[in-house]
């Protein structure tokens, strides 16, 4: 008989947490379950931990693949997932022994259903930040009232504390995107919600979320890829916005983080390895196009005094300036 749960767990290079990551797991208050380790091409000893996993738990699988990153490793758990419900857990977290159990309170059988668990923010310090709302169901007609509440999209952008129902993603053929490394966990949650007729949020926050300043989400990637999923997510939002018919109050608050993110992807002009010369950033910046430009003139709040430059002279079109501008900020 087949598992309730699969539990994914994507491992690279996590010998020093993969003990206390899989140990939490199988700790479960809730027993029906399996653990499928996929081990994306780690050179140190994730691969020989995860095999001694296997060879003493019937409910652990592993699988072993060529480094391909992080959304390969869980499109791989979700091909391998024998469960009727999927879950992902990062390798570097852990969960609490109430973690597979908190997602059934409300609703034993969850189908067609996104369910939400608050998290706990560890960091290396011993500092905790707890994040919870009440328990409430959301059914599809009441999705603009739960965006306004949780501020999702910015609360809960993490594919991980969160409970999804297989069919949907097996029959809507949703996956990960592995061509960007960064934003395809929001980009994989939306076109989810898309398919789903209710949103259930549960009180219980037992997943431990432990906070890496050397994550791919403190870092940049090409402009390319950051205006792309910039893009991805943007046409996710308007389909979810128009589908569920958001207020306008709400689908103003999405855009307006949004938009501060796409100021975020100017930054990869001028540092980290995908910093570009003075041509090339003005070569872009008279490219960019003017529906982003508009975009970011609407919703994009400027609440000091250089984001209110910034706004300007992008805005203005003045490239040559912001350049400058944005050059001598970036070297203070």
């Amino acid at each position: 008989m087949n598992p309730v749960v699969s539990v994914i767990v994507p491992i690279y290079q996590a010998e020093k947490f993969v003990k206390r990551c899989v140990g939490s797991i199988l700790q479960q208050t809730h027993k029906d379950f399996e653990i499928l380790l996929i081990n994306d091409g780690s050179t140190d000893n994730s691969a020989f931990i995860c095999n001694e996993y296997a060879e003493k738990y019937p409910n652990i699988r592993v699988f072993h693949q060529e480094n391909a990153g992080p959304s390969a490793a869980r499109n791989k758990g979700i091909d391998e997932a024998k469960g009727e419900f999927i879950t992902f857990i990062d390798a570097d977290d852990f969960v609490g022994d109430q973690f597979l159990e908190s997602f059934f309170i409300i609703n034993q059988s969850p189908k067609a259903t996104l369910v939400q668990q608050g998290y706990i923010k560890d960091y290396t310090n011993g500092k905790q930040i707890l994040l919870q709302f009440p328990s409430k169901r959301y059914s599809a007609d009441r999705f603009s009232d739960l965006f306004r509440e949780t501020h999702f999209i910015k609360t809960f952008p993490f594919p991980w504390a969160k409970l999804y129902d297989k069919d949907i993603i097996i029959n809507n053929n949703i996956r990960f995107r592995d061509d960007i490394r960064y934003g395809e966990d929001l980009i994989f949650i939306l076109e989810y919600i898309i398919h789903t007729n209710q949103i259930i949020i549960v009180e219980k926050s037992a997943y431990h979320y432990v906070n890496n300043e050397n994550s791919l989400s403190s870092s940049y990637q090409d402009y390319n890829k950051e205006i792309q999923r910039f893009m991805y997510v943007k046409e996710r939002v308007d389909n979810i916005c128009e589908k569920y018919k958001f207020a306008e109050d709400v689908k103003k608050r999405q855009y307006e983080h949004m938009a501060n993110y796409l100021t975020r992807v100017f930054s990869t002009l001028y540092t980290g390895k995908w910093k570009k010369n003075r041509k090339e950033r003005l070569i872009i910046y008279r490219s960019f196009e003017i529906e982003l430009i508009e975009f970011i003139k609407e919703y994009y709040r400027a609440t000091n005094f250089p984001k209110r430059v910034f706004k300007l002279l992008l805005v203005s079109q003045l490239y040559i300036t912001l350049d400058a501008f944005i050059q001598i900020r970036t070297k203070k």
